[in-house]
């Protein structure tokens, strides 16, 4: 179970820079992109936290 979110935080991490990134290239901060972003970071801060307890 450790290792199947271990892979997902990574996975969403990268997924989370990209999307944000390439969201901040447009002439406005708060779009669907950096929300989308912002979303993955969330997630990915739970899974860490799911992760610690187990």
């Amino acid at each position: 179970m450790k290792n199947v979110l271990t892979f997902a935080i990574i996975a969403l991490l990268i997924l989370a820079v990209l999307i944000t990134y390439l969201g901040l290239q447009r002439d406005t901060i708060i779009n669907p992109p950096v929300v989308t972003g912002v979303g993955f970071l969330v997630i990915a801060v739970v899974f860490v936290m799911l992760r610690k307890r187990l």
